[in-house]
This record gives C-alpha cells, sequence and structure tokens, in this order.
C-alpha cells in the first residue's frame, strides 16, 4: 500500500472511532438544510424556567410557582410535553420565562434555549444558544389578569411556531399522513 493511502485509511478510521460517523453518514449530515431552531426528536419533554421575579411581580401576586404552572399548563393544552423536575438536567432544551414589573409598566420574554457544546483543540466549551424568543411589553393597570394572560398569549406563539418545526419532520418522514 502507498504511504498517502495507507495515511487515508488511517485518518479514516480515526475520523470513524472519534465521531461514530462514516463518511456517508456526514455527508448525509451536511445535507440538512437550515433549521428554526425549534427542532427537536420525537418524545423530547421541555423544561420550563422561570427567572426569579422581581419585588413589584410578588407585590401584584405573581410568584414563580404561579408562573410556571401558566406556562405548563398552556404548553401541555397546545401539545406540547413538559419535563418533569427529575427529567430537567437531562434535556438540552428549555424555555425560559423572565417577567419584569416596574410601576404599572410590564415586560414578559420567552427564550428557547440550547445548550451547545463545542471544542477548542482538547477544551470542551458550553454555551446557551437562543435560537427563539419571542416577548411583549404594555401597561398592565396593577391587573395580574392582564399580565398573565399576555403570559398565555405568549406561549401560545411559541407552541404554534415550535409544532409547526416539528411537524416538518414528521411530515417528511411520513408523506402519505
Amino acid at each position: 500500500m502507498k504511504k498517502t493511502t495507507k495515511t487515508l485509511v488511517i485518518i479514516t478510521l480515526l475520523l470513524i472511532t472519534v465521531t461514530g460517523r462514516t463518511l456517508t453518514e456526514s455527508t448525509e449530515i451536511e445535507a440538512l438544510t437550515a433549521g428554526t431552531g425549534l427542532e427537536v426528536l420525537p418524545g423530547t419533554k421541555i423544561p420550563v424556567v422561570i427567572e426569579r421575579l422581581d419585588d413589584e411581580c410578588e407585590k401584584l401576586g405573581l410568584i414563580c410557582d404561579l408562573i410556571k404552572s401558566k406556562v405548563e399548563l398552556q404548553l401541555h393544552r397546545n401539545g406540547i410535553t413538559v419535563c418533569n423536575k427529575e427529567d430537567q438536567t437531562k434535556s438540552d432544551v428549555y424555555l425560559y420565562v423572565q417577567c419584569n414589573v416596574k410601576s404599572n409598566a410590564f415586560s414578559i420574554k420567552i427564550h428557547f434555549n440550547r445548550i451547545m457544546y463545542y471544542w477548542v483543540g482538547k477544551n470542551k466549551h458550553i454555551v446557551v444558544a437562543s435560537p427563539y424568543h419571542k416577548d411583549v411589553v404594555g401597561i398592565h393597570g396593577f391587573d395580574r389578569e392582564f399580565i398573565i394572560q399576555g403570559l398565555i398569549d405568549l406561549v401560545d406563539i411559541f407552541s404554534n411556531d415550535f409544532i409547526k418545526s416539528n411537524q416538518k419532520k414528521t411530515m417528511k418522514s411520513n408523506p402519505g399522513k
């Protein structure tokens, strides 16, 4: 065997060993189109993380448990499976919710975050990417239910986008349905 052929075979075997993929599998992966960032594997459960609330939220009765239960219930109603507390650390995606109140104004933000890993040389790094986010701001007139309805509306928008992003995958793999 020529030295260059032998080197190529060794490199190929190393790549297969390190990545667990053959060269054919790599080209299949490269052929995929850009996504929305909302795509997940079937059966993925989505954890919900609520940012610590400020004092003005709590004065209106907006507490973390209430916001989390409203978000989780709405996701469930919309057909999205929510992660239980025990499985949260196993997920590489999560829905992040932030609610702020200042005087008679409010803002609500929803981010769909992904935990991403990458290597530089032998060093493995982690970063949180937020490929999807929506927010709403407004004046609440000190009405807690008005703020909660804004939150539910954002969850509905997210749910619709999430479901559409994940139906594409199902439709492509089941073209007759």
